[in-house]
């Protein structure tokens, strides 16, 4: 389907490991956990790469400790507006291996915001960098709907938080062929795998 003048997914898929349903459930953490797939499977991390029909993730310089960065406008305007950032890219997560890394937010900055690849603390905020990031891909977003999130208050917003085990949410990207749907036809039509 097309936002935007972009593809946008029709269907996707998640997968949860039953081995750590049980945790997540007892530690209050998996309605946390299915919103960042969810996020996943709407094209978060999923759709910023250049075999993807967007072409958002960039190697930079070091910005901000990371070398990769997201290049979308609207992004890119939030988080150097009021989600406290600076610089011309958003950065991403280019550390703890395939399937964390150039999917997810930098950790190191980011720290308990929902799309980061680490679920941490017990207060995990959807920001706005994250909602207008979806804008880009071309989804029609609701920036007010974001939570409260300032990268530089990430302390104070840590400090009440019960010091909780962190999760690293592990190859939660799984890069498969893609297909699709041909808007003239309404054929499925073979795509290329991530």
């Amino acid at each position: 389907s097309r936002g935007g003048g972009r593809q946008l997914p029709v269907i996707g898929v998640m997968v949860l490991d039953t081995f750590d349903l049980a945790s997540l459930q007892a530690g209050g953490d998996l309605g946390d956990v299915i919103l960042h797939e969810m996020g996943h499977v709407l094209g978060f991390g999923t759709y910023w790469e250049p075999l993807a029909p967007n072409n958002f993730l960039t190697t930079l310089g070091t910005i901000n400790g990371s070398t990769l960065g997201f290049n979308g406008p609207n992004a890119v305007a939030a988080y150097t507006g009021s989600n406290g950032g600076s610089g011309t890219a958003v950065p991403v997560e280019d550390g703890f291996g395939l399937g964390t890394a150039r999917a997810h937010w930098k950790e190191s900055i980011f720290r308990s915001e929902l799309m980061t690849g680490i679920i941490s603390g017990t207060v995990r905020p959807l920001s706005l960098t994250s909602v207008q990031s979806m804008a880009d891909l071309g989804y029609v977003v609701n920036g007010a709907a974001a939570d409260a999130f300032n990268i530089s208050t990430q302390p104070t917003l840590r400090a009440g938080q019960a010091v909780g085990p962190s999760f690293e949410l592990k190859n939660d990207i799984i890069r498969v062929p893609r297909r699709y749907i041909d808007e003239r036809t309404g054929q499925v039509v073979p795509g290329r795998t991530q």
